[in-house]
């Protein structure tokens, strides 16, 4: 513990309203406060004193009070020290000592370090830097496509890395991006890719069809389940009869494969580097997207621009990321004060939902479904949407159609009646952040009034897979979107290893869901395959597996440095730029 942690502590704990700044107090009175034993709070009062912020008088004999003075306001001492902090990157610390401080001192800290954040235009080596500075919730990153990623780390490896092709969202249809061409057979099970020459990695080498095979033979073979090496286990074969040709042969037609092709975790690596560096490559990995990786030392991550970068060099030149708290980030009051990027909402409603999931693998009331219908029935979705601005009440995760007045108190008592539900403590999870907290609490009161005694558990988002929280949870308040490639992104959200739903559902909906998933990788119809995934919606909702809530508006991004706006849930880095100073 730093040295002036101890003195914000036995400050806080002493000083009061008044002027007085002496006390008579004995070594294990302040041991007490300091939580320390008392050879250790001599030490501490002794670096106290040489550093200048007390004075101390000893008292001869054992146990007698001494006198001890403060010399310097803890703020005083807080400010001095967060400057050094702050230009050395080191904001957790600062954040860490925020709560010893009252709301008028927080926010002068604010003002400190939000100049800090932002654009900024930079000399370096007589040229003009134009750089991004940016708050990141998370410390040192390892950035493999292939394990769990946060929304953030994922946007990393977006920009680091490339895929062969991308999904166009505006015209829903799979475009050419490494990959210039490509094309089935008249079977469906034989993929030709054929590579743009001149795209090069971070390291000046070259991509080609070596990379692309060892990338994809890497997501087959992978130790740890997930839902793209269960995609992958579908490939027959991978062939590279010239540099830039990669085939692939299937053992069964998926009409989606070449959309999972466009996912982050089947991002392109250079075999020969990752072969050589193996698990430190991914600490400052080698891509061949827009940006590389120049620092990742656990206060934060710098990307500079990839300046042969086969499509348009990025405007940036520099973006650096700079580490704070989760709880910090998360907490929108506060980010949205350190970052220059700002968010509005438009009319358009997000694609995903707000939504309740029961746990059906856990022994208890929530197997009865009469219990689950009497939370359905008893939860009021039109006051959850009232407490986000802009939310609407739904009843669906694909359709937009209005929801149904399903909030029957009477109803829902008839179903308790009939579940047996004898008072039992029901417990809820959900993540940090108001936007879960606000709706746990308010659901829990919704409940209390029908006799239902729920229990409210707050975790971290990366807990939320832990098999001991997956134990514990009855039911759990989540929100997913698919903003990018509906299909994709349901199929993920359903099915994939970090599914939350399909950890918490019993066997027999989970084999009804993978015989629909089947149906709909055979389907070459978009339309059809839609209809299939409307099956699976109608499948949860009639087994009350899963409650839909609310669903919030679009969200629009804007800089409130610069004269840019970009619409969507992410950010394209390569389109920013900095206006210049004239």
């Amino acid at each position: 513990m730093h040295i002036a942690e101890h003195y914000f502590r036995l400050y806080n704990h002493l000083y009061t309203d008044s002027s007085e700044l002496t006390w008579e107090i004995t070594i294990s009175e302040i041991a007490n406060i300091l939580f320390c034993s008392n050879r250790n709070a001599k030490y501490i009062i002794k670096e106290l004193k040489e550093l200048g912020w007390i004075d101390w008088t000893p008292s001869p004999g054992r146990g007698k009070s001494s006198k001890l003075i403060f010399l310097k306001s803890s703020e005083s001492i807080f400010f001095q020290l967060a400057e050094d902090k702050i230009a050395n990157g080191d904001f957790t610390w600062c954040f860490n000592q925020l709560n010893y401080f009252s709301s008028l001192t927080q926010e002068k800290f604010f003002t400190l370090i939000k100049d800090f954040f932002g654009f900024h235009e930079n000399t370096q080596n007589q040229k003009t830097i134009d750089l991004l500075r940016l708050p990141f919730p998370a410390s040192f990153l390892e950035l493999d496509p292939l394990n769990e990623q946060s929304a953030e780390e994922i946007q990393l490896i977006n920009h680091i890395f490339d895929t062969v092709v991308i999904f166009n969202t505006k015209d829903n249809k799979v475009d050419p991006h490494i990959a210039h061409h490509f094309e089935f057979d008249s079977t469906g099970t034989k993929l030709s890719l054929f590579l743009r020459k001149g795209v090069f990695f971070h390291n000046g080498k070259e991509l080609d069809g070596y990379d692309v095979k060892y990338s994809y033979e890497r997501i087959k073979y992978d130790t740890k389940p997930s839902l793209l090496k269960n995609i992958f286990t579908n490939i027959k074969d991978i062939s590279v009869p010239h540099p830039y040709i990669v085939i692939i042969k299937l053992f069964e037609p998926n009409h989606l494969f070449l959309h999972f092709l466009g996912s982050f975790e089947t991002s392109i690596i250079p075999h020969n580097i990752i072969e050589e560096a193996g698990k430190k490559f991914f600490t400052k990995p080698v891509g061949s997207g827009p940006f590389k990786v120049t620092e990742n030392n656990g206060k934060g991550l710098t990307l500079e621009a990839h300046s042969i970068y086969f499509k348009e060099r990025p405007l940036l030149d520099r973006i650096e990321f700079w580490c704070i708290p989760e709880i910090v980030y998360y907490d929108t009051t506060i980010s949205t004060n350190l970052s220059p990027i700002q968010f509005t909402e438009l009319k358009e409603l997000e694609k995903g939902a707000a939504f309740l999931s029961f746990n059906l693998r856990k022994p208890g009331i929530c197997q009865s479904k009469d219990f689950r219908m009497a939370i359905q029935s008893g939860i009021n979705k039109v006051s959850l949407a009232e407490l986000s601005e802009g939310s609407v009440a739904t009843d669906y995760f694909l359709s937009e159609d209005r929801c149904k007045n399903s909030f029957h108190p009477a109803l829902a008592k008839k179903y308790i009646e009939r579940a047996g539900y004898g008072g039992e403590k029901i417990t809820l999870v959900t993540l940090e952040g108001k936007q879960y907290e606000n709706g746990a609490k308010l659901i829990k009161k919704q409940l209390h009034q029908l006799g239902i005694s729920l229990e409210v558990k707050i975790i971290k988002y990366r807990e939320l897979w832990n098999e001991e929280i997956i134990l514990i949870g009855d039911i759990f308040l989540l929100k997913e979107l698919a903003p990018d490639n509906l299909e994709i992104d349901l199929i993920t959200i359903l099915n994939s290893n970090n599914s939350i739903i399909k950890h918490l559902l019993n066997k027999d909906v989970s084999e009804k869901i993978n015989r629909i998933l089947n149906l709909i990788y055979w389907e070459f119809s978009i339309s059809r395959r839609y209809v299939q995934f409307k099956r699976i919606e109608r499948l949860l909702l009639d087994e009350a597996a899963v409650i839909f809530l609310t669903k919030g508006r679009r969200r629009f991004l804007f800089f409130s440095s610069m004269d840019v706006s970009l619409q969507g849930d992410g950010i394209n880095y390569n389109n920013l730029w900095l206006k210049p100073n004239t």
